[in-house]
């Protein structure tokens, strides 16, 4: 029985190791081409500044990048409440996504244009993110 229960216990810690490596991985990859191209940077930094100085092609193109981006966090969100994502590891996804609603107006205004396609336990979360922060401009001192 100690045995089976040193075992389960492994278990579950090699599981919430691959969930986390996982999830920064696929974080990662989202993020790959901000980085490589200056256009891809420019294209990000416009539009978290201002949803509204958008062309419909770039809107397209920034709702493409916040739907992978939220639904990214509703699946951590989701590990965390089943578990295997660990409450530690939560923190820092959470303090990330406070950060990212503060500093950027256009990812705020994306996500009450939005937040209808999410469930509602996550559209809750980040409306209490929201409604506990004041937005600021990229570009504030």
């Amino acid at each position: 029985v100690f045995y089976l229960g040193f075992q389960v216990r492994q278990s579950a810690r090699a599981t919430r190791a691959a969930m986390y490596q996982s999830i920064n991985m696929h974080i990662g990859a989202m993020l790959v081409p901000v980085f490589q191209s200056p256009e891809a940077a420019g294209f990000l930094e416009k539009a978290l500044a201002d949803l509204g100085s958008l062309s419909p092609v770039e809107r397209l193109r920034f709702t493409a990048f916040c739907s992978m981006l939220f639904r990214h966090y509703d699946a951590v969100y989701c590990h965390f409440k089943i578990g295997t994502v660990a409450p530690e590891q939560w923190e820092g996804f959470d303090a990330y996504i406070r950060m990212a609603l503060t500093r950027y107006p256009g990812l705020a205004a994306w996500w009450k244009d939005n937040k209808g396609i999410f469930s509602s336990d996550f559209a809750a979360l980040i409306d209490d993110m929201l409604g506990k922060q004041t937005v600021h401009s990229p570009n504030a001192t």
